[in-house]
């Protein structure tokens, strides 16, 4: 992979700045976000009315209206996920079968499938546009080797001249009509990117991804989604699928 330098790796400080709530004893490791949050020290975590952060001694967290107790990306969870995962449907899409080849998650949201191949050796780039879930995700991150996460736009990191091995694409699936509900953490990504979904065409990035990818894109889809033409092959799973385009 070239050098990431000219990638921006965060946002600026929002219009209306990201509200943080802090216990005393994290109050040096909160001054760390004051670019970009307002900071209020705090006992316990508040309801909100709207998408806040709570740090306290087991790290940073997600609160979001209506729900009691703060979210939090688990570490436990990935290890769990990556146990038996090189053999699994995502490594396979990946090609890590030709070694621990560099990887951009151009659609990151909370970072699953990047952290993912990450723990299985991958040095994985995650780009992210949303600055509340950025800080969420860089955070998070900070314990992972090989990782580094940015800020901006997918269209942009793939309009840039940088190259990667594997261009992976998880765009937010449409919402369905269903009774069961989708995950917790989907349905918090949901509700923080409601005011910017992606309208970009998904032929449209797949092209540009195909731009900057020396073996392949790799495209997570709902099992039952429309194709996009130009597929080399497909590796489904019980509930998605992977579609791969192998790079001219």
């Amino acid at each position: 992979m070239e050098n990431t330098t000219k990638m921006r790796t965060s946002p600026e400080r929002p219009e209306v700045p990201i509200v943080l709530m802090y216990t005393a004893e994290q109050r040096e490791q909160a001054m760390a976000f004051e670019l970009w949050c307002d900071l209020h020290e705090v006992d316990a975590p508040r309801q909100v009315d709207v998408p806040s952060l709570y740090l306290d001694y087991q790290g940073l967290a997600l609160c979001s209206p209506g729900n009691k107790r703060p979210f939090r990306l688990a570490e436990q969870n990935l290890h769990r996920r990556s146990v038996g995962a090189r053999k699994g449907e995502l490594a396979r899409a990946c090609g890590l079968n030709q070694g621990d080849l560099s990887v951009l998650d151009a659609c990151a949201g909370f970072g699953t499938d990047g952290l993912t191949l990450s723990m299985l050796g991958c040095p994985v780039t995650l780009v992210e546009r949303e600055p509340l879930i950025w800080v969420l995700l860089q955070d998070f991150a900070r314990s992972f080797d090989n990782t580094q996460v940015m800020f901006m736009d997918c269209k942009e990191a793939l309009s840039g001249d940088l190259t990667w091995d594997v261009v992976y694409l998880d765009p937010m699936f449409p919402e369905r009509k269903k009774n069961a509900l989708p995950n917790q953490a989907l349905q918090h990504l949901r509700y923080l990117t409601q005011d910017a979904q992606d309208t970009s065409d998904l032929t449209e990035l797949i092209q540009l991804a195909l731009n900057c990818a020396n073996n392949r894109v790799v495209v997570k889809r709902r099992l039952k989604d429309p194709v996009v033409e130009g597929v080399n092959f497909q590796i489904k799973g019980k509930t998605v699928r992977f579609d791969v385009y192998l790079a001219k």
